[in-house]
This record gives C-alpha cells, sequence and structure tokens, in this order.
C-alpha cells in the first residue's frame, strides 16, 4: 500500500514541476501565440490529471488541489499579461 501511494505522489509531483517548467518557459518578451501554446500545454496537463483521477491512479487530496489552484493561477497570470 505505501509503494502505492508513493507512485501516486511522484505522478502529481511530475505535474507540478511540467506547469512550473510552462511557467519558467515564457517570458514578458513571449507573444501572444507563445502563451496561448503555454497555456494550451497547462490545460492538457489538468485534463490528463482528471483522467488519471477518474482512473484512481491520482488521489483526491491536498496534493491534487495544489496541483490545479498552481495551474488555474499560473493560467491566469499567462493570460493576463
Amino acid at each position: 500500500m505505501r509503494v502505492y501511494r508513493l507512485r501516486r505522489k511522484n505522478r502529481i509531483d511530475r505535474f507540478y514541476t511540467n506547469v512550473i517548467r510552462i511557467r519558467g518557459s515564457v517570458s514578458e518578451a513571449s507573444s501572444p501565440a507563445e502563451r496561448a501554446a503555454a497555456i494550451e500545454e497547462i490545460r492538457a496537463l489538468q485534463t490528463t490529471a482528471f483522467e488519471l483521477l477518474v482512473d484512481e491512479k491520482l488521489a483526491a487530496d491536498d496534493s491534487f488541489r495544489i496541483f490545479l489552484t498552481l495551474s488555474n493561477e499560473v493560467i491566469e497570470e499567462l493570460g493576463a499579461a
């Protein structure tokens, strides 16, 4: 059971890492098209995360809510700039 929980944790950590990487790849000098592509990439991550949640490969816990909060905030940042 412990290994199963660790795998779930490692999966959500990869989602965090990808959102942070995407945010870091966009600068103030990035074009609107680059920003839109980054937003779409984050939305795709969200979709994948929900699919894994439904398949019970991610837990519906605080880690998942933190991912959603982080990804939504980054989408908002990228869309507002």
